[in-house]
């Protein structure tokens, strides 16, 4: 059989075959041999020892963190409890105008409202912002902003309203900054 002639691509290819034939005899060989490895002894000894167990990680800092997140929570709520009830507890009232007075007037056996008045006792050319609500489902019934302490309402307008209204009046300065303001729920029945 004659042998062809390789091109340099192929002759190349063929050394580099020849190189990886070799590496793999001799890794072959060092692993056969590997049974005579000077220290193998001692490796194996190691091999044979239990490994040591991890240690479970540290909770304590965590829980010493919720530890006093629930006392200061526990402080919290008792001190809510505890305190005197400020205007914000005590609801609806007519005390928070400066302690000032209010009234609505209903028109007489009409049963439609034909005013409603309040008094303020704060800083001058205050502007008032009057808001009616029904307490039902807070529907604006009604919203003026007036200077006077006083708001004439129709009155057949005010024959759709519901027996009780909220009246909502912020009394603002000439900046439009919140002074002051009042909450009351109002029934034409106990005018």
């Amino acid at each position: 059989m004659k042998e062809r002639e390789l091109t340099p691509e192929l002759e190349r290819i063929a050394d580099l075959l020849d190189e990886v034939a070799l590496e793999q005899r001799t890794t072959l060989t060092a692993a056969e041999n590997l049974d005579q490895v000077p220290g193998l002894d001692r490796v194996e000894l190691l091999r044979g020892l239990p490994l040591p167990e991890a240690r479970a990680p540290r909770h304590g800092a965590l829980i010493w963190f919720t530890a006093i997140l629930a006392v200061a929570a526990s402080l919290v709520v008792a001190l809510r409890a505890l305190a005197p009830a400020g205007e914000e507890a005590a609801g609806p009232g007519t005390e928070f105008l400066a302690g000032g007075e209010f009234g609505l007037l209903p028109s007489g056996n009409s049963g439609a409202w034909s005013r409603l008045d309040w008094t303020f006792g704060g800083a001058q050319g205050i502007v008032f912002e009057v808001r009616v609500l029904d307490p039902s489902d807070e529907k604006v019934l009604l919203r003026e902003r007036v200077r006077a302490t006083s708001l004439p309402l129709d009155a057949e307008r005010t024959l759709t309203w519901p027996p009780t209204v909220l009246v909502e009046i912020d009394a603002l300065d000439a900046g439009g900054r919140l002074v002051d303001s009042l909450q009351e729920l109002l029934s034409l029945s106990s005018r």
